[in-house]
Protein backbone atom coordinates (compact mmCIF):
# COMPACT_ATOMS: atom_id res chain seq x y z
CA UNK A 1 0.00 0.00 0.00
CA UNK A 2 2.79 2.40 0.83
CA UNK A 3 4.35 1.87 -2.60
CA UNK A 4 1.03 2.50 -4.28
CA UNK A 5 0.51 5.70 -2.31
CA UNK A 6 3.97 6.91 -3.23
CA UNK A 7 3.30 6.25 -6.90
CA UNK A 8 0.02 8.20 -6.74
CA UNK A 9 1.73 11.11 -4.98
CA UNK A 10 4.46 11.12 -7.59
CA UNK A 11 1.92 11.09 -10.41
CA UNK A 12 0.07 14.13 -9.04
CA UNK A 13 3.11 16.15 -8.00
CA UNK A 14 2.59 19.68 -9.43
CA UNK A 15 6.33 20.25 -9.77
CA UNK A 16 6.70 17.19 -11.99
CA UNK A 17 3.66 18.28 -14.01
CA UNK A 18 5.30 21.63 -14.68
CA UNK A 19 8.69 20.17 -15.57
CA UNK A 20 7.05 17.75 -17.96
CA UNK A 21 5.03 20.41 -19.81
CA UNK A 22 7.04 21.91 -22.68
CA UNK A 23 4.59 24.80 -23.12
CA UNK A 24 4.97 25.89 -19.49
CA UNK A 25 8.76 25.59 -19.69
CA UNK A 26 8.75 27.74 -22.82
CA UNK A 27 6.79 30.45 -21.01
CA UNK A 28 9.27 30.33 -18.12
CA UNK A 29 12.37 30.48 -20.33
CA UNK A 30 10.88 33.29 -22.42
CA UNK A 31 11.44 35.53 -19.39
CA UNK A 32 15.18 35.04 -19.95
CA UNK A 33 15.10 36.04 -23.63
CA UNK A 34 17.54 38.98 -24.03
CA UNK A 35 16.04 42.44 -24.48
CA UNK A 36 17.18 43.51 -27.97
CA UNK A 37 17.39 47.12 -26.80
CA UNK A 38 19.24 46.29 -23.59
CA UNK A 39 22.94 46.59 -22.86
CA UNK A 40 25.47 44.22 -24.36
CA UNK A 41 26.46 43.02 -20.88
CA UNK A 42 22.87 42.13 -19.99
CA UNK A 43 22.43 40.33 -23.29
CA UNK A 44 25.54 38.21 -22.70
CA UNK A 45 24.36 37.40 -19.19
CA UNK A 46 20.88 36.33 -20.38
CA UNK A 47 22.27 34.19 -23.17
CA UNK A 48 24.74 32.52 -20.82
CA UNK A 49 21.89 31.73 -18.42
CA UNK A 50 19.80 30.16 -21.20
CA UNK A 51 22.76 28.13 -22.42
CA UNK A 52 23.35 26.82 -18.88
CA UNK A 53 19.68 25.89 -18.60
CA UNK A 54 19.79 24.07 -21.96
CA UNK A 55 22.74 22.00 -20.72
CA UNK A 56 21.02 21.07 -17.44
CA UNK A 57 18.87 18.19 -18.69
CA UNK A 58 17.19 16.86 -21.82
CA UNK A 59 13.78 18.13 -20.66
CA UNK A 60 15.03 21.71 -20.55
CA UNK A 61 17.18 21.57 -23.67
CA UNK A 62 14.68 22.21 -26.49
CA UNK A 63 12.58 24.97 -24.86
CA UNK A 64 15.75 26.68 -23.55
CA UNK A 65 17.39 26.57 -27.02
CA UNK A 66 14.20 27.98 -28.54
CA UNK A 67 14.46 30.93 -26.15
CA UNK A 68 18.21 31.31 -26.76
CA UNK A 69 17.76 31.64 -30.53
CA UNK A 70 14.43 33.48 -30.49
CA UNK A 71 15.92 36.97 -30.97
CA UNK A 72 19.17 37.57 -32.85
CA UNK A 73 21.12 40.77 -33.67
CA UNK A 74 22.16 39.47 -37.11
CA UNK A 75 22.81 36.29 -39.08
CA UNK A 76 26.31 36.07 -37.60
CA UNK A 77 25.53 33.59 -34.74
CA UNK A 78 24.03 31.19 -37.29
CA UNK A 79 26.76 31.67 -39.88
CA UNK A 80 29.38 30.81 -37.26
CA UNK A 81 27.90 27.29 -37.22
CA UNK A 82 29.16 26.76 -40.79
CA UNK A 83 32.64 25.14 -40.86
CA UNK A 84 33.84 27.24 -43.81
CA UNK A 85 32.74 30.61 -42.35
CA UNK A 86 35.88 32.34 -41.07
CA UNK A 87 37.42 35.72 -40.33
CA UNK A 88 39.91 36.71 -43.03
CA UNK A 89 41.75 40.05 -42.67
CA UNK A 90 39.05 41.23 -40.25
CA UNK A 91 36.23 40.41 -42.73
CA UNK A 92 34.01 37.35 -42.44
CA UNK A 93 34.20 35.15 -45.55
CA UNK A 94 32.44 31.95 -46.59
CA UNK A 95 34.30 29.11 -48.31
CA UNK A 96 33.11 25.88 -49.93
CA UNK A 97 30.50 23.50 -48.56
CA UNK A 98 30.37 19.82 -47.78
CA UNK A 99 27.38 17.54 -47.24
CA UNK A 100 25.85 18.18 -43.85
CA UNK A 101 27.41 21.63 -43.32
CA UNK A 102 23.96 23.25 -43.13
CA UNK A 103 22.37 20.80 -40.69
CA UNK A 104 23.18 22.68 -37.46
CA UNK A 105 22.43 26.00 -39.17
CA UNK A 106 18.96 24.84 -40.23
CA UNK A 107 18.12 23.30 -36.84
CA UNK A 108 18.62 26.61 -35.04
CA UNK A 109 17.45 28.87 -37.90
CA UNK A 110 13.98 27.41 -37.43
CA UNK A 111 13.96 28.77 -33.88
CA UNK A 112 14.53 32.42 -34.86
CA UNK A 113 11.45 34.65 -34.55
CA UNK A 114 12.94 38.14 -34.35
CA UNK A 115 15.92 39.91 -35.93
CA UNK A 116 16.79 43.19 -34.21
CA UNK A 117 19.82 44.33 -36.22
CA UNK A 118 22.96 45.53 -34.49
CA UNK A 119 26.36 46.58 -35.88
CA UNK A 120 29.07 43.94 -36.21
CA UNK A 121 32.58 44.37 -34.85
CA UNK A 122 33.89 42.82 -38.06
CA UNK A 123 31.85 43.09 -41.26
CA UNK A 124 30.49 40.18 -43.25
CA UNK A 125 31.48 40.28 -46.90
CA UNK A 126 28.46 41.06 -49.16
CA UNK A 127 29.52 38.08 -51.25
CA UNK A 128 28.48 35.82 -48.36
CA UNK A 129 24.86 36.93 -48.70
CA UNK A 130 24.97 36.54 -52.50
CA UNK A 131 26.44 33.06 -52.18
CA UNK A 132 23.77 31.96 -49.70
CA UNK A 133 21.05 33.41 -51.92
CA UNK A 134 22.31 31.40 -54.89
CA UNK A 135 22.72 28.15 -52.95
CA UNK A 136 19.52 28.19 -50.89
CA UNK A 137 16.23 27.89 -52.77
CA UNK A 138 14.17 28.16 -49.56
CA UNK A 139 13.86 30.58 -46.62
CA UNK A 140 16.99 31.08 -44.54
CA UNK A 141 14.83 31.88 -41.49
CA UNK A 142 11.56 30.05 -42.20
CA UNK A 143 9.78 31.10 -38.96
CA UNK A 144 10.89 34.76 -38.79
CA UNK A 145 8.05 37.01 -37.63
CA UNK A 146 9.71 40.35 -36.79
CA UNK A 147 12.46 42.36 -38.46
CA UNK A 148 13.72 45.64 -36.98
CA UNK A 149 16.40 47.81 -38.58
CA UNK A 150 17.30 50.54 -36.03
CA UNK A 151 18.81 53.91 -36.91
CA UNK A 152 22.48 53.00 -37.35
CA UNK A 153 24.52 53.63 -40.48
CA UNK A 154 26.83 50.67 -39.69
CA UNK A 155 24.17 47.98 -40.10
CA UNK A 156 24.60 45.33 -42.83
CA UNK A 157 21.50 46.30 -44.85
CA UNK A 158 22.25 43.84 -47.66
CA UNK A 159 21.50 40.95 -45.28
CA UNK A 160 17.87 42.12 -45.01
CA UNK A 161 17.05 40.60 -48.40
CA UNK A 162 17.77 37.10 -47.02
CA UNK A 163 15.52 37.40 -44.00
CA UNK A 164 11.81 38.05 -44.70
CA UNK A 165 9.39 35.41 -45.92
CA UNK A 166 5.66 34.93 -46.02
CA UNK A 167 5.37 34.51 -42.23
CA UNK A 168 6.80 37.96 -41.44
CA UNK A 169 4.30 39.95 -39.38
CA UNK A 170 6.24 43.01 -38.14
CA UNK A 171 8.66 45.25 -40.03
CA UNK A 172 10.37 48.33 -38.57
CA UNK A 173 12.58 50.57 -40.71
CA UNK A 174 14.32 53.56 -39.16
CA UNK A 175 16.19 56.58 -40.52
CA UNK A 176 19.44 54.96 -41.68
CA UNK A 177 17.52 52.48 -43.85
CA UNK A 178 14.90 55.01 -45.00
CA UNK A 179 17.60 57.49 -46.07
CA UNK A 180 19.60 54.94 -48.08
CA UNK A 181 18.04 55.11 -51.59
CA UNK A 182 19.90 52.12 -53.03
CA UNK A 183 18.43 50.01 -50.22
CA UNK A 184 14.94 51.38 -49.66
CA UNK A 185 13.82 51.43 -53.33
CA UNK A 186 14.86 47.81 -53.80
CA UNK A 187 13.77 46.48 -50.42
CA UNK A 188 10.26 47.97 -50.40
CA UNK A 189 9.08 46.23 -53.63
CA UNK A 190 10.79 43.05 -52.46
CA UNK A 191 9.09 43.03 -49.06
CA UNK A 192 5.64 43.84 -50.47
CA UNK A 193 5.93 40.82 -52.80
CA UNK A 194 7.48 38.35 -50.37
CA UNK A 195 5.50 39.24 -47.19
CA UNK A 196 2.02 40.40 -48.25
CA UNK A 197 0.43 39.34 -44.93
CA UNK A 198 2.41 41.86 -42.88
CA UNK A 199 0.30 43.13 -39.95
CA UNK A 200 2.60 45.72 -38.28
CA UNK A 201 4.65 48.30 -40.20
CA UNK A 202 6.84 51.08 -38.75
CA UNK A 203 8.55 53.74 -40.89
CA UNK A 204 10.63 56.43 -39.16
CA UNK A 205 12.99 58.88 -40.83
CA UNK A 206 13.54 62.29 -42.37
CA UNK A 207 13.61 61.42 -46.08
CA UNK A 208 10.89 61.96 -48.66
CA UNK A 209 9.72 58.61 -50.02
CA UNK A 210 6.70 57.37 -51.89
CA UNK A 211 4.13 55.52 -49.80
CA UNK A 212 2.40 53.89 -52.79
CA UNK A 213 3.47 50.45 -51.58
CA UNK A 214 1.58 50.49 -48.26
CA UNK A 215 -1.88 49.56 -49.67
CA UNK A 216 -0.35 46.27 -50.88
CA UNK A 217 -0.26 45.16 -47.25
CA UNK A 218 -3.99 44.62 -47.08
CA UNK A 219 -3.85 42.94 -43.65
CA UNK A 220 -2.12 45.76 -41.80
CA UNK A 221 -3.48 46.23 -38.29
CA UNK A 222 -0.87 48.63 -36.94
CA UNK A 223 0.89 51.35 -38.96
CA UNK A 224 3.39 53.98 -37.82
CA UNK A 225 4.52 56.62 -40.32
CA UNK A 226 6.91 59.18 -38.84
CA UNK A 227 8.56 60.53 -41.99
CA UNK A 228 9.03 64.24 -41.39
CA UNK A 229 10.08 64.87 -45.00
CA UNK A 230 7.26 62.94 -46.69
CA UNK A 231 4.13 64.80 -47.80
CA UNK A 232 0.86 62.92 -47.40
CA UNK A 233 -1.03 63.30 -50.66
CA UNK A 234 -4.84 63.05 -50.66
CA UNK A 235 -4.58 59.84 -52.68
CA UNK A 236 -2.28 58.36 -50.01
CA UNK A 237 -4.74 59.24 -47.27
CA UNK A 238 -7.60 57.68 -49.22
CA UNK A 239 -5.62 54.46 -49.67
CA UNK A 240 -4.64 54.31 -46.00
CA UNK A 241 -8.23 54.92 -44.98
CA UNK A 242 -9.35 51.90 -47.03
CA UNK A 243 -7.15 49.42 -45.15
CA UNK A 244 -9.97 47.38 -43.64
CA UNK A 245 -8.00 45.80 -40.77
CA UNK A 246 -6.13 48.94 -39.66
CA UNK A 247 -6.93 49.68 -36.00
CA UNK A 248 -3.73 51.42 -34.74
CA UNK A 249 -2.21 54.43 -36.52
CA UNK A 250 0.66 56.76 -35.60
CA UNK A 251 0.97 59.48 -38.22
CA UNK A 252 3.43 62.35 -38.59
CA UNK A 253 1.64 64.40 -41.21
CA UNK A 254 4.90 65.74 -42.68
CA UNK A 255 5.64 69.09 -44.32
CA UNK A 256 3.13 71.79 -45.23
CA UNK A 257 3.77 71.68 -48.97
CA UNK A 258 4.34 68.71 -51.33
CA UNK A 259 7.89 67.46 -51.56
CA UNK A 260 9.59 66.33 -54.72
CA UNK A 261 8.94 62.61 -54.99
CA UNK A 262 11.35 60.28 -56.85
CA UNK A 263 10.88 60.37 -60.63
CA UNK A 264 9.44 56.85 -60.93
CA UNK A 265 6.79 57.66 -58.32
CA UNK A 266 5.87 61.02 -59.86
CA UNK A 267 5.24 59.26 -63.19
CA UNK A 268 3.10 56.62 -61.54
CA UNK A 269 1.07 59.23 -59.69
CA UNK A 270 0.38 61.45 -62.70
CA UNK A 271 -0.53 58.55 -64.98
CA UNK A 272 -2.85 56.77 -62.54
CA UNK A 273 -6.55 57.53 -62.48
CA UNK A 274 -8.59 57.59 -59.30
CA UNK A 275 -10.76 54.54 -58.92
CA UNK A 276 -14.47 55.19 -58.45
CA UNK A 277 -15.16 51.50 -57.87
CA UNK A 278 -13.76 51.46 -54.33
CA UNK A 279 -15.69 53.72 -51.93
CA UNK A 280 -13.61 55.58 -49.37
CA UNK A 281 -13.88 54.11 -45.86
CA UNK A 282 -12.03 57.08 -44.29
CA UNK A 283 -10.56 55.07 -41.38
CA UNK A 284 -13.98 53.89 -40.16
CA UNK A 285 -12.38 50.93 -38.37
CA UNK A 286 -9.54 52.86 -36.65
CA UNK A 287 -9.50 52.52 -32.85
CA UNK A 288 -6.26 54.16 -31.73
CA UNK A 289 -4.76 57.28 -33.35
CA UNK A 290 -1.71 59.37 -32.59
CA UNK A 291 -1.26 62.31 -34.94
CA UNK A 292 1.80 64.58 -35.06
CA UNK A 293 2.13 67.90 -36.87
CA UNK A 294 1.38 71.59 -36.96
CA UNK A 295 -2.26 72.71 -36.82
CA UNK A 296 -2.19 73.50 -40.55
CA UNK A 297 -0.87 70.08 -41.59
CA UNK A 298 -3.04 68.14 -39.14
CA UNK A 299 -6.13 69.97 -40.37
CA UNK A 300 -5.44 68.80 -43.92
CA UNK A 301 -5.19 65.18 -42.79
CA UNK A 302 -8.24 65.29 -40.49
CA UNK A 303 -10.34 66.18 -43.55
CA UNK A 304 -9.80 62.61 -44.79
CA UNK A 305 -10.93 60.95 -41.56
CA UNK A 306 -14.28 59.84 -40.21
CA UNK A 307 -13.33 58.20 -36.94
CA UNK A 308 -16.45 56.19 -36.17
CA UNK A 309 -14.72 53.47 -34.13
CA UNK A 310 -12.05 55.60 -32.44
CA UNK A 311 -11.33 54.80 -28.77
CA UNK A 312 -8.12 56.71 -27.99
CA UNK A 313 -6.42 59.73 -29.57
CA UNK A 314 -3.13 61.52 -28.91
CA UNK A 315 -2.52 64.85 -30.65
CA UNK A 316 1.09 66.11 -30.65
CA UNK A 317 1.16 69.71 -31.85
CA UNK A 318 4.53 70.72 -33.30
CA UNK A 319 5.77 74.29 -33.51
CA UNK A 320 4.20 76.35 -36.30
CA UNK A 321 6.56 79.07 -37.51
CA UNK A 322 3.81 80.72 -39.59
CA UNK A 323 2.51 82.58 -36.55
CA UNK A 324 -1.14 81.93 -37.43
CA UNK A 325 -3.86 81.43 -34.81
CA UNK A 326 -4.76 77.87 -33.89
CA UNK A 327 -8.31 78.50 -32.71
CA UNK A 328 -10.03 77.45 -35.94
CA UNK A 329 -8.04 74.22 -36.10
CA UNK A 330 -8.84 73.17 -32.56
CA UNK A 331 -12.54 73.95 -32.91
CA UNK A 332 -12.73 71.87 -36.10
CA UNK A 333 -10.68 69.11 -34.46
CA UNK A 334 -12.98 68.88 -31.45
CA UNK A 335 -16.06 68.97 -33.65
CA UNK A 336 -14.73 66.01 -35.64
CA UNK A 337 -13.84 64.09 -32.48
CA UNK A 338 -17.30 64.71 -31.04
CA UNK A 339 -18.76 62.25 -33.56
CA UNK A 340 -16.51 59.47 -32.20
CA UNK A 341 -18.84 58.27 -29.47
CA UNK A 342 -16.56 55.41 -28.35
CA UNK A 343 -13.64 57.67 -27.39
CA UNK A 344 -12.37 56.89 -23.87
CA UNK A 345 -8.98 58.68 -23.87
CA UNK A 346 -7.96 62.11 -25.21
CA UNK A 347 -4.40 63.43 -24.84
CA UNK A 348 -3.10 66.73 -26.22
CA UNK A 349 0.63 67.56 -26.14
CA UNK A 350 1.75 71.02 -27.22
CA UNK A 351 5.41 71.78 -27.85
CA UNK A 352 4.39 75.17 -29.18
CA UNK A 353 5.10 78.14 -26.91
CA UNK A 354 2.85 80.60 -28.76
CA UNK A 355 0.19 82.39 -26.73
CA UNK A 356 -3.07 83.87 -27.98
CA UNK A 357 -5.81 86.05 -26.59
CA UNK A 358 -5.63 88.71 -23.90
CA UNK A 359 -4.79 86.04 -21.33
CA UNK A 360 -1.99 84.62 -23.50
CA UNK A 361 -3.39 81.10 -23.73
CA UNK A 362 -2.61 78.48 -26.39
CA UNK A 363 -5.65 76.27 -25.75
CA UNK A 364 -9.07 77.28 -24.48
CA UNK A 365 -11.68 75.16 -22.73
CA UNK A 366 -14.62 76.77 -24.60
CA UNK A 367 -13.15 75.42 -27.85
CA UNK A 368 -13.77 71.92 -26.45
CA UNK A 369 -17.51 72.43 -25.97
CA UNK A 370 -18.42 70.03 -28.86
CA UNK A 371 -16.82 67.21 -26.83
CA UNK A 372 -18.86 68.04 -23.76
CA UNK A 373 -22.09 67.87 -25.68
CA UNK A 374 -21.67 64.43 -27.28
CA UNK A 375 -19.03 62.23 -25.63
CA UNK A 376 -19.98 60.19 -22.57
CA UNK A 377 -17.33 57.45 -22.35
CA UNK A 378 -14.19 59.53 -21.70
CA UNK A 379 -12.11 58.07 -18.86
CA UNK A 380 -8.83 59.90 -19.52
CA UNK A 381 -8.43 63.58 -20.44
CA UNK A 382 -4.86 64.90 -20.52
CA UNK A 383 -3.48 68.26 -21.71
CA UNK A 384 0.29 68.83 -21.48
CA UNK A 385 2.57 71.66 -22.51
CA UNK A 386 -0.24 74.11 -23.24
CA UNK A 387 -1.22 77.30 -21.49
CA UNK A 388 -4.85 76.55 -20.80
CA UNK A 389 -7.70 79.02 -20.52
CA UNK A 390 -10.79 77.92 -18.59
CA UNK A 391 -13.31 78.87 -15.93
CA UNK A 392 -15.19 77.11 -13.15
CA UNK A 393 -18.15 76.90 -15.53
CA UNK A 394 -16.04 75.12 -18.15
CA UNK A 395 -14.98 72.49 -15.62
CA UNK A 396 -18.57 72.16 -14.49
CA UNK A 397 -19.47 71.25 -18.08
CA UNK A 398 -16.52 68.85 -18.32
CA UNK A 399 -17.42 67.00 -15.11
CA UNK A 400 -21.04 66.56 -16.17
CA UNK A 401 -20.03 65.42 -19.67
CA UNK A 402 -17.42 62.88 -18.46
CA UNK A 403 -18.94 61.03 -15.47
CA UNK A 404 -16.60 58.03 -16.06
CA UNK A 405 -13.47 60.17 -15.80
CA UNK A 406 -10.55 58.46 -14.03
CA UNK A 407 -7.63 60.68 -15.07
CA UNK A 408 -7.65 64.46 -15.49
CA UNK A 409 -4.35 66.28 -16.11
CA UNK A 410 -4.10 69.94 -17.04
CA UNK A 411 -0.87 71.89 -17.71
CA UNK A 412 0.73 73.83 -14.84
CA UNK A 413 0.19 77.07 -16.78
CA UNK A 414 -3.22 78.62 -16.12
CA UNK A 415 -3.57 81.82 -18.12
CA UNK A 416 -7.15 82.52 -17.20
CA UNK A 417 -8.03 83.93 -13.82
CA UNK A 418 -11.47 82.31 -13.94
CA UNK A 419 -10.60 78.84 -12.60
CA UNK A 420 -10.69 78.48 -8.82
CA UNK A 421 -10.43 75.74 -6.21
CA UNK A 422 -14.22 75.66 -6.14
CA UNK A 423 -14.18 73.79 -9.47
CA UNK A 424 -13.07 70.72 -7.51
CA UNK A 425 -16.58 70.46 -6.08
CA UNK A 426 -17.93 69.60 -9.55
CA UNK A 427 -15.32 66.90 -10.08
CA UNK A 428 -15.86 65.26 -6.70
CA UNK A 429 -19.63 65.07 -7.15
CA UNK A 430 -19.87 64.27 -10.87
CA UNK A 431 -16.78 62.07 -11.37
CA UNK A 432 -16.85 59.44 -8.60
CA UNK A 433 -14.22 57.21 -10.25
CA UNK A 434 -11.52 59.90 -10.51
CA UNK A 435 -8.12 58.38 -9.54
CA UNK A 436 -5.55 60.87 -10.86
CA UNK A 437 -5.99 64.64 -10.77
CA UNK A 438 -3.53 67.38 -11.70
CA UNK A 439 -5.09 70.81 -11.99
CA UNK A 440 -3.95 74.45 -12.10
CA UNK A 441 -5.75 77.45 -10.59
CA UNK A 442 -5.61 81.21 -10.99
CA UNK A 443 -3.19 83.12 -8.70
CA UNK A 444 -5.71 85.26 -6.80
CA UNK A 445 -5.97 83.50 -3.41
CA UNK A 446 -8.69 85.87 -2.17
CA UNK A 447 -10.88 85.01 -5.14
CA UNK A 448 -10.23 81.30 -4.57
CA UNK A 449 -11.14 81.43 -0.88
CA UNK A 450 -14.29 83.45 -1.60
CA UNK A 451 -15.35 80.86 -4.21
CA UNK A 452 -14.77 78.05 -1.68
CA UNK A 453 -17.03 79.71 0.89
CA UNK A 454 -19.81 79.91 -1.70
CA UNK A 455 -19.44 76.23 -2.65
CA UNK A 456 -21.30 73.44 -0.91
CA UNK A 457 -20.09 69.85 -0.69
CA UNK A 458 -22.27 67.25 1.10
CA UNK A 459 -20.90 66.66 4.61
CA UNK A 460 -21.11 62.87 4.33
CA UNK A 461 -19.72 62.86 0.79
CA UNK A 462 -17.29 60.03 -0.08
CA UNK A 463 -14.70 59.98 -2.86
CA UNK A 464 -11.81 57.54 -3.40
CA UNK A 465 -9.23 60.03 -4.73
CA UNK A 466 -6.03 59.67 -2.70
CA UNK A 467 -3.58 61.96 -4.52
CA UNK A 468 -4.18 65.55 -5.60
CA UNK A 469 -1.61 67.64 -7.51
CA UNK A 470 -2.16 71.41 -7.70
CA UNK A 471 -0.25 74.11 -9.59
CA UNK A 472 -0.84 77.68 -8.43
CA UNK A 473 0.88 80.97 -7.78
CA UNK A 474 -0.81 81.58 -4.45
CA UNK A 475 2.45 82.52 -2.77
CA UNK A 476 2.78 82.16 0.98
CA UNK A 477 -0.54 81.26 2.57
CA UNK A 478 -1.47 82.26 6.10
CA UNK A 479 -2.88 79.77 8.58
CA UNK A 480 -6.48 80.88 8.06
CA UNK A 481 -6.24 80.46 4.28
CA UNK A 482 -4.67 77.01 4.64
CA UNK A 483 -7.39 75.99 7.09
CA UNK A 484 -10.12 77.13 4.68
CA UNK A 485 -8.57 75.10 1.83
CA UNK A 486 -7.97 72.06 4.05
CA UNK A 487 -11.52 72.01 5.35
CA UNK A 488 -12.87 72.13 1.80
CA UNK A 489 -10.50 69.42 0.52
CA UNK A 490 -11.32 67.14 3.45
CA UNK A 491 -15.01 67.28 2.58
CA UNK A 492 -14.47 66.98 -1.18
CA UNK A 493 -11.89 64.17 -1.02
CA UNK A 494 -11.98 62.59 2.46
CA UNK A 495 -9.55 59.79 1.48
CA UNK A 496 -6.67 62.06 0.42
CA UNK A 497 -3.22 60.73 1.31
CA UNK A 498 -1.10 63.13 -0.78
CA UNK A 499 -1.54 66.83 -1.64
CA UNK A 500 1.36 68.29 -3.61
CA UNK A 501 2.35 70.93 -6.11
CA UNK A 502 3.51 70.16 -9.65
CA UNK A 503 5.28 71.94 -12.48
CA UNK A 504 7.14 75.03 -11.26
CA UNK A 505 5.21 74.83 -7.97
CA UNK A 506 6.27 71.30 -7.02
CA UNK A 507 8.26 72.37 -3.94
CA UNK A 508 5.57 74.51 -2.29
CA UNK A 509 5.52 73.73 1.47
CA UNK A 510 1.96 75.00 1.84
CA UNK A 511 0.44 71.82 0.43
CA UNK A 512 2.13 69.53 2.96
CA UNK A 513 0.83 71.79 5.74
CA UNK A 514 -2.64 71.75 4.20
CA UNK A 515 -2.54 67.94 4.12
CA UNK A 516 -1.73 67.88 7.85
CA UNK A 517 -4.74 70.09 8.47
CA UNK A 518 -6.87 67.73 6.33
CA UNK A 519 -5.88 64.86 8.63
CA UNK A 520 -6.81 66.89 11.68
CA UNK A 521 -10.22 67.81 10.23
CA UNK A 522 -10.82 64.21 9.24
CA UNK A 523 -10.02 62.97 12.75
CA UNK A 524 -12.35 65.55 14.22
CA UNK A 525 -15.06 64.51 11.79
CA UNK A 526 -14.90 60.87 12.89
CA UNK A 527 -14.14 61.65 16.52
CA UNK A 528 -10.70 60.02 16.35
CA UNK A 529 -7.53 61.16 18.16
CA UNK A 530 -4.78 62.72 16.09
CA UNK A 531 -2.05 60.13 15.45
CA UNK A 532 0.52 62.57 16.79
CA UNK A 533 -1.18 62.44 20.20
CA UNK A 534 -1.04 58.64 20.47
Amino acid sequence: MSGSTADESLATNPRIDVLGDTNILSLIFDNLVPDPQGTEANERSDRRALLNVAQTCTTFMEPALDALWKILPSLLPLLLLLPSFNLVDDVYMLGGFADGDWERFDVHARRVRNIYMKPLRSPISPEVYLLIQRMRDFAVLPALQELCIPDNSSLPLSSAFLLPREHLKTLELNNSAICTPQFIYQFIPFISDISPTLTHLVLRGTASISLDFIPRFTRLRSLEIQLSGTYLYPQTMEELGNLEDLVNLILDVGPVTPTLAPIRNRRQRTSSQPSAAVPSRKFYQLRHLRIIGTPMTMSRVFDHMELRSLETIIIDEKEDVSGSSTENFWIRCFERLSSSHLVSSIEINQTNQRRWGHDHYSLSMPWMSPLFGRLRNVERFVVKGASLSGSDGDFHDLSIAFPLLKTLITPPLQHSHGLTLASLSYLTQQCPELKELQICFGPDITKNITALKETKVPFRHEHTLQKLSIASRFGNLNVTQMAEIAQFLQRAFPNLKVVEGYGDYRDSESWSQILELCVIFQNVRFGLPDERDT
